[in-house]
C-alpha cells in the first residue's frame, strides 16, 4: 500500500511539474522566494482546509489558494486576507468555477 501511495506521489509532481512549465509568464509569480515564504507561514498558521472546516470536516490543507484571482486582482498577490488554505478536491471545484468563467469567492 505505501508503494502504490508513493507511486501516485510521484506520478502526480511530475504532473505539477510538467503543468507548471507550461503555465503563463503571469503565474511565475508562484516561484517568487515572496509567494513561498508567505505560502509556507499561511499553511504553517492554517494546517486545515478552511471549506471543509465549514462543513464540520478535518481536512489537512494542501494548497494557499487567492479568494480573488491573482489574475484579476495581481495587487492582491501578497496579502493575507486574500488567501485561504484549501485541500485539493475544494481548489479542484474552485479551479473548475474560476475557469468557467464563475467566481472563486465561495467553493461549496
Amino acid at each position: 500500500m505505501q508503494e502504490q501511495e508513493r507511486k501516485r506521489r510521484d506520478a502526480m509532481r511530475k504532473s505539477q511539474q510538467r503543468y507548471n512549465a507550461n503555465r503563463d509568464e503571469s503565474d511565475k509569480f508562484y516561484g517568487t522566494a515572496a509567494w513561498r515564504k508567505l505560502r509556507n507561514v499561511y499553511i504553517r498558521r492554517h494546517p486545515l482546509c478552511s471549506e471543509c472546516e465549514k462543513h464540520h470536516r478535518v481536512v489537512p490543507a494542501e494548497i494557499v489558494d487567492h479568494i480573488i484571482p491573482r489574475k484579476r486582482a495581481p495587487e492582491l498577490s501578497l496579502k493575507w486576507q486574500n488567501l485561504r488554505a484549501l485541500c485539493r478536491a475544494c481548489h479542484n471545484r474552485v479551479g473548475d468555477r474560476v475557469s468557467r468563467g464563475g467566481g472563486s469567492e465561495g467553493v461549496g
